[in-house]
C-alpha cells in the first residue's frame, strides 16, 4: 500500500512544480509591465520638469531685458522651433546677432534677439521635438506688459492595459504667465 501511494506522489510533485512555474511566470510578467509603466512615467515627469525649467529660464531672460519687454506698445509674438526663432511680429528679433565680441550687441533689440536665439538653442538641446511660443500684450501707463510662454511637445506613453492603449502620441503643453 505504501509503494502505491509513493508512486502517486511522484507525479503529483511534477504537477505542483509546473503550476508553481506558471504562477511565477505570470508574476514576473506583471512586474515587467509595472517597470515599463514606471519608466514611461519617469520620462513624462522628466519632460514636464524640463519644460518648467526652460520656461522659467525664458522668463528670467525677459526680466533681464526689461527695458525692451516692459516697454512694448504693440502686441508681440515669437515662435521657436528647432533651435531658431522661426517667426516674430518684430522682425528685428529674427536676426542672428553675435554678442561674443565687445560692442557687438550695440542695441537692446540685438541683445534680446541674441538671448532668444540662445534660449531656443538650449531648448532644442533639451527637448528635441517641441514647439514654443512667446506672446506678449501691449502695455500702457496703467497696465503692465504680460507675456505667455507656451511649450508643446509630443510623447509616447505606456498603457496600463490593452483597453487603455490607443497607440497615439499625446501632445502636452506647459504654459507660464510672466510680467517682465
Amino acid at each position: 500500500m505504501r509503494l502505491h501511494s509513493l508512486r502517486r506522489s511522484r507525479g503529483f510533485n511534477l504537477i505542483e512544480a509546473m503550476v508553481a512555474l506558471v504562477v511565477i511566470s505570470v508574476g514576473l510578467l506583471g512586474i515587467a509591465k509595472m517597470q515599463a509603466l514606471a519608466m514611461s512615467s519617469t520620462g513624462t515627469a522628466k519632460m514636464r520638469s524640463i519644460a518648467a525649467l526652460e520656461s522659467a529660464s525664458l522668463a528670467s531672460a525677459l526680466r533681464a531685458d526689461r527695458a525692451y519687454w516692459s516697454g512694448l506698445t504693440t502686441a508681440t509674438s515669437v515662435t521657436f522651433k528647432n533651435g531658431a526663432v522661426t517667426a516674430s511680429t518684430d522682425s528685428a528679433l529674427q536676426t542672428n546677432p553675435t554678442c561674443e565680441s565687445a560692442g557687438a550687441c550695440s542695441t537692446i533689440t540685438d541683445m534680446v534677439a541674441y538671448n532668444l536665439k540662445n534660449w531656443s538653442l538650449e531648448l532644442a538641446a533639451q527637448m528635441p521635438k517641441h514647439d514654443a511660443t512667446l506672446a506678449c500684450s501691449a502695455g500702457t501707463v496703467t497696465v503692465p506688459v504680460t507675456c505667455t510662454i507656451v511649450l508643446s511637445w509630443a510623447e509616447n506613453r505606456v498603457a496600463v492595459n490593452a483597453q487603455a492603449d490607443t497607440g497615439t502620441v499625446l501632445l502636452n503643453n506647459y504654459t507660464l504667465y510672466v510680467e517682465p
